[in-house]
């Protein structure tokens, strides 16, 4: 995961780069780039302002699984 953003996270919005390591050092696929999550992805209906992104964590990543499920967590 990388995060987008500048030392002072109101200077702009930012995003989060979401990707996919693989340890198998035979695979082709070593970095797969998995999402994107910028401010427009957050916006919540009535809500009038750019949601700023400052950090992030990812919890319990369930990249094995057929859902392909993550918990992503934003402050």
């Amino acid at each position: 995961m990388i995060i987008d953003n500048d030392d002072d996270p109101f200077a702009r919005a930012g995003g989060v780069y979401l990707y996919h390591l693989n340890f198998d050092m035979d695979d082709e696929d070593f970095i797969t780039f998995m999402d994107y999550i910028d401010y427009a992805d957050l916006l919540i209906e009535g809500f009038n302002r750019i949601p700023y992104i400052g950090s992030a964590d990812l919890e319990q990543p369930y990249f094995f699984s057929a859902a392909q499920e993550y918990r992503l967590f934003l402050t």
